[in-house]
């Protein structure tokens, strides 16, 4: 597993929040996190034995906790053929989003990804998702163009924001 510094790229968690990869023992808190954010979502992710079956198949997630309790969750599906991942399953309970949770999760993943040598990563953000597109944006991610009603995501069909980022760099 790997072991993150307080600090992540200088950017300093919010008091009482750590970071840290997740573990197939998580998979209830996070079937219960996803089925919370989400009215509907395109793969059942509020199904704890589904997250424990994409964990054993490679996907990787992070998770911020606020007093024991896991409140945020990101993950990357992997794919080591093509050295690269989506970054993907992304959700903060609504009252714990106004701390830049995310930025961190998604940083730590990124580190991760490196470390195992992949060089691209992308995500397919909920266009109405006002703060996903932001935070993949203040993360120098490269905006690459929508996809109309391509995925039936939180209550509707929805529009789909593509995001792109190079990782092969070391962050400095």
């Amino acid at each position: 597993m790997l072991r993150l510094p307080y600090r992540i790229n200088k950017e300093v968690l919010p008091h009482g929040y750590t970071v840290r990869a997740a573990c197939v023992a998580d998979a209830a808190a996070l079937a219960q996190l996803y089925g919370a954010v989400f009215q509907t979502y395109p793969t059942p992710m509020n199904e704890s034995a589904y997250i424990r079956k994409v964990m054993e198949g490679g996907t990787i997630f992070y998770v911020a906790e606020n007093a024991g309790r896991i409140v945020s969750a990101a993950s990357a599906e992997v794919n080591r053929t093509y050295h690269n991942a989506e970054m993907t399953d992304c959700a903060t309970y609504p009252e714990h989003r106004q701390y830049g949770l995310m930025r961190h999760l998604i940083r730590a993943l990124e580190e991760d990804l490196r470390h195992h040598h992949l060089y691209c990563v992308y995500s397919l953000a909920r266009s109405l998702s006002f703060g996903m597109n932001a935070v993949f944006h203040q993360l120098g991610y490269t905006y690459s163009g929508r996809m109309a009603n391509n995925c039936n995501i939180y209550d509707k069909l929805e529009d789909m924001s593509l995001w792109v980022k190079d990782i092969s760099a070391p962050v400095l």
